[in-house]
């Protein structure tokens, strides 16, 4: 007998679970890979991934900055890192600030805020 219908485990992303490459606006060559725990809500997920929190380890990050600024750039955070505000704020171990802004039609924006007596 021939099924005709949907095939649920198909067309269902029963995990809930999203993977992403952000443009860097400020280098669009470069993309951030990031995750995303999609929302229960379909029009969310179609319309406001922006508005979900968005998912990156410290290392990819890291790597991403060391492109952008020439110089190695280290996060105190050494977990997984939610960036769940926008505009987000990260800590470096030099006193820096990283600021992630998610952007519409998955770009980021991200920027680097030198603490004291420091030059790029």
């Amino acid at each position: 007998m021939e099924y005709r219908g949907r095939h649920p485990f198909e067309c269902i992303n029963l995990t809930r679970h999203y993977s992403l490459k952000a443009q860097v606006l400020e280098n669009e060559s470069l993309y951030l890979p990031f995750d995303v725990i999609l929302s229960t809500n379909r029009n969310t997920n179609r319309n406001g991934t922006k508005k979900l929190d968005w998912m990156i380890k410290p290392k990819d990050l890291e790597a991403i900055l060391k492109v952008m600024y020439s110089k190695d750039i280290f996060i105190k955070e050494k977990n997984l890192i939610v960036v769940d505000q926008n505009p987000f704020v990260l800590e470096c171990e030099d006193n820096s600030k990283i600021e992630i802004v998610k952007k519409p039609h998955h770009q980021v924006s991200v920027n680097l805020k030198l603490g004291k007596k420091q030059t790029i």
